[in-house]
């Protein structure tokens, strides 16, 4: 586990000392060479019980909104826009591919779901630790055996391309504190640091869970709110700037 760790920072790193360009590259490239998996669907879709996907309105209000919140951690990496938003060159279409990008992850997700939810019964999906696994169990081709070994190893793509994303955004994060927005390398490496001792450090199960499930979903949460925060400062500030123009004028 520490080796591995290791290893996928390592690269990791290797990416983000790149820069944002070579960081955009990898992401480009792993969504080309994993997004075509989808088409392995086909297999849990025909193989599953499709009675499974009608609603039977036996999940309470409660359970459904629990639920929401649990799998809500998935759809907020586009907050991240935020950070990059001012090193694209075509600031006036982002809004458009930004769209677009998030619509794709949202048919993929739900794709994925339906398939799920027709292939495994109600007590797989509460008790498999990793249900994708699973489903490419049920992908039958006569030229590969364990065809699981072969997503597994495309799946690190996207655990590469999210994480220099995040480590890409975290070493500017500490250049805007501590040098002034001022590029500085080491700060890359402080953070890796950081990362991989809260993973393979000597910190309590219980600890990890607490910062990887519940303040990892608070900072998403105030991350994606924040914008509307910052627009009413915003217009506060200019109201009030435009009061005290208005009295050294009259005055």
């Amino acid at each position: 586990m520490a080796s591995f760790t290791i290893s996928l920072f390592f690269v990791v790193t290797c990416i983000v000392l790149g820069g944002i360009k070579s960081v955009a590259r990898f992401y480009m490239f792993s969504f080309f060479l994993t997004g075509w998996m989808i088409v392995f669907l086909q297999w849990p879709l025909q193989a599953g019980n499709w009675l499974h996907v009608v609603p039977t309105f036996e999940v309470s209000g409660t359970a459904w909104l629990e639920a929401l919140y649990d799998g809500s951690i998935a759809m907020f990496g586009y907050g991240l826009i935020m950070f990059y938003f001012p090193y694209i060159k075509n600031q006036k279409k982002a809004f458009l591919y930004a769209s677009l990008g998030i619509w794709i992850a949202v048919t993929y997700y739900f794709l994925v779901s339906i398939a799920a939810v027709a292939y495994f019964s109600p007590w797989q999906i509460d008790n498999l630790l990793y249900p994708v696994l699973n489903l490419f169990q049920a992908i039958q081709l006569p030229f590969v055996e364990r065809i699981e070994n072969f997503g597994t190893t495309l799946w690190v793509f996207l655990v590469l391309s999210t994480s220099a994303t995040y480590l890409w955004v975290a070493e500017k994060g500490m250049d805007a504190l501590f040098n002034r927005h001022k590029n500085r390398t080491w700060h890359g490496y402080v953070v890796v640091l950081v990362a991989t001792v809260s993973i393979i450090g000597p910190i309590p199960i219980h600890i990890q869970d607490l910062i990887f499930d519940d303040l990892s979903t608070y900072f998403a949460y105030a991350l994606n709110t924040s914008p509307i925060l910052l627009l009413l400062i915003h217009k506060v500030k200019n109201k009030l700037r435009k009061e005290t123009k208005e009295k050294g004028v009259a005055s």
